[in-house]
């Protein structure tokens, strides 16, 4: 919800030619932690104590990664004139790119997909709004 669109590409994406978009995703908030307590807390009144605590001690690795280590993340998508694709990812800590590909989407994640709609198929013109 607080994805926001920004007009600063990352490098590698910022001096290629075409048509680009650039999402930045900021980290965790005080809203993510209420809502990883409220999972919690809806996990063991549905499941039981020793049922959650199985869940949660499974899943720890999973939802630490969601609610808690996530980092902000910037996404910077290039559709180039013939168009292919390039697509870098930072993470703060690490950072990933791809070029030349026909497809970039499976390198998003689900929830941010609705952003990139315009460059995945040009002819759609609308973005998700911003809060």
């Amino acid at each position: 919800a607080s994805a926001l669109l920004s007009s600063e590409h990352l490098p590698g994406i910022a001096d290629q030619p075409g048509e680009k978009l650039t999402l930045q995703v900021p980290g965790p908030s005080a809203d993510a932690r209420q809502l990883r307590s409220q999972m919690e807390s809806a996990l063991r009144t549905e499941l039981g104590e020793s049922r959650s605590e199985l869940v949660l001690h499974w899943g720890e690795a999973w939802l630490d990664e969601r609610f808690e280590r996530a980092v902000a993340s910037t996404y910077s998508v290039v559709r180039h004139p013939d168009a292919t694709y390039g697509i870098r990812i930072d993470t703060g800590s690490s950072s990933m790119s791809v070029g030349g590909s026909d497809a970039f989407i499976d390198y998003i994640p689900h929830h941010l997909r609705p952003w990139f709609e315009p460059l995945q198929h040009p002819s759609v013109t609308s973005r998700p709004p911003q809060p």
